[in-house]
């Protein structure tokens, strides 16, 4: 997150687990990012803590990989450490806190951004000394944590250039540094962002060096006049007021998930978005829905994502609740912790008076609010639209596209809040309205896995099951028995969308729990 000018204000700046690829020593051509989020304002600060941030702890890396995240992006000021005269060097007291760091989020399986941040002599003034410090810098880091896996640790050489640090200069600024990494990390992938603070106009521009293990990233806070809104440190800020979701906003989205589709057909590299997010000035709704809609936008074309930041500005995690803010999680498509306040519920189809569906009356008590299909959703799958569908109460159904089968049938996936308590050996009947419109399978059939559980980590749950959803709506019931007890609004059920490349149709989920038989009297 950079300092931004008044110049800036005018710019276009802009998983579920995404499977990780190979990195072949051929080239690296993507990053297993995943869900990723920055530890913003703490190391990049001139010391530590001085912007009013928490300094980093252990739980707090426990806590970001308890939620789901796979990547932390660690932006570091070393420049604030280092001598000004060559070797640069970096004292080894800070060198170590940034290892322990490193060492605590890889112990906690987190995928680690290295990154230089703020070096801000350089962008004013990219001279052959200052140059030359970035690479004495880069030298010292890479030999540090040149026995980190590759496949887990990433080096980006500078944030997100400007100034006077633009296309002109780039690689004469960056290849001295890279070079340096090279010798101890020959084929360790490194990140590159353009110019103008590596929004997303960036990209068609920028030269990367002729290696074949750089990675390209960019960063998005479009549109600025709503993403910065109040911004202190910024020139001239944006009023107050503004909200996200015109036309305007949505076709402007549209044509940036566009240009990330070319950028790859144009390389055949994928990048990253290494910044996102919405400055806490503005309503909390508001930031929940566009931190939304942008992330399921760009989830189409598969990159990875990180929010920015942690816990300090445009924060997901509140320091003084010791709590997710709500709503953050979902919208980085992961699983909330705790319910929604009404104000942050998303607004469901809801038909009035909807009935039972005809072959479920009788059967017991329904556990689920069967009258809402807008069910929050995770991994890099969308709601495409409510289509028609006259066999479903309330003649509507939702309609998901899944562009690929994931490596793990939970990559996508449906959550339906379970109301009631569930108690171990209650006899419950999960019941699914859906129908196929295609499916890339054997059979033909589409897929949709099934599970009761408890909706929060580590998601202790039963009744795991496979679907097989032909062309027509059917009712798809499996009865089951509880196997553990879950309070009320502790147990969700989930559907898995991913086990296929399939457009699926689903018209209502209940959960319903059988009526205890009552004892058999006995005869006189």
């Amino acid at each position: 997150m950079g300092m931004r000018s008044a110049l800036a204000a005018s710019l276009l700046i802009s998983g579920v687990a995404v499977s990780p690829p190979v990195l072949a020593s051929s080239s690296t051509n993507s990053l297993p990012v995943g869900r990723c989020v920055n530890m913003g304002n703490h190391l990049e600060a001139p010391s530590e803590g001085e912007w009013g941030g928490k300094k980093i702890e252990a739980a707090d890396l426990k806590r970001i990989a308890d939620a789901g995240f796979q990547t932390i992006r660690l932006p570091v000021r070393w420049s604030t450490h280092a001598s000004s005269a060559a070797p640069f060097l970096i004292p080894p007291s800070f060198m170590q806190r940034v290892k322990g760091i490193v060492a605590e989020a890889r112990a906690e399986g987190l995928n680690v951004i290295l990154d230089s941040h703020h070096f801000e002599e350089i962008h004013k003034d990219p001279s052959p000394e200052n140059i030359a410090r970035l690479a004495g810098m880069w030298k010292q880091i890479a030999a540090e944590f040149a026995d980190e896996p590759e496949a887990h640790l990433w080096f980006e050489i500078e944030n997100e250039p400007h100034d006077k640090f633009n296309d002109s200069n780039l690689l004469d600024v960056l290849t001295p540094a890279l070079a340096e990494i090279r010798k101890t990390n020959p084929t360790r992938p490194v990140i590159i962002g353009g110019q103008l603070w590596s929004g997303i106009n960036s990209l068609p521009t920028l030269k990367l060096p002729e290696d074949p293990h750089i990675v390209p990233t960019f960063h998005y806070y479009d549109p600025f006049d709503f993403t910065h809104q109040g911004a202190t440190w910024v020139d001239n800020p944006p009023p107050l007021g503004r909200q996200f979701g015109t036309d305007n906003d949505r076709a402007q989205l549209a044509a940036d998930v566009q240009k990330i589709r070319d950028y790859v057909k144009k390389t055949g590299k994928t990048p990253f978005m290494g910044e996102f997010g919405a400055n806490d000035t503005i309503s909390h709704p508001e930031r929940v829905k566009y931190q939304q809609d942008v992330r399921t936008a760009f989830d189409a074309v598969g990159i990875g994502m990180c929010a920015w930041a942690y816990t300090n500005t445009f924060p997901l995690w509140d320091q003084k609740s010791g709590k997710w803010l709500p709503g953050m999680l979902g919208a980085m498509g992961l699983v909330e912790q705790e319910p929604l306040p009404p104000s942050l519920a998303a607004p469901a189809p809801v038909v009035s008076g909807i009935q039972l569906h005809p072959k479920l009356v009788g059967k017991g008590e329904v556990l689920t609010d069967y009258a809402h299909q807008n069910w929050p959703l995770h991994g890099a799958g969308e709601i495409r639209k409510m289509v028609p569908a006259k066999e479903v109460p309330g003649k509507q159904a939702a309609q998901f596209e899944i562009g690929a089968a994931g490596a793990n049938q939970h990559d996508i996936g449906l959550t339906i809040p379970v109301k009631q308590k569930i108690e171990e050996g209650d006899i419950l009947i999960l019941a699914v309205l859906a129908r196929s419109v295609s499916a890339n399978t054997p059979d033909g059939n589409g897929r949709i896995g099934v599970r009761i559980q408890k909706n929060a980590p580590p998601y202790p749950g039963f009744a795991d099951n496979m679907l097989q959803i032909g062309p027509k709506w059917v009712m798809y019931e499996l009865r089951t028995k509880a196997r553990m007890t879950f309070e009320a609004g502790e147990a969700a059920v989930s559907l898995h969308l991913a086990g296929a490349k399939q457009v699926i149709e689903i018209g209502q989920v209940y959960l319903i729990k059988e009526p205890v038989a009552a004892p058999t009297q006995p005869s006189n």
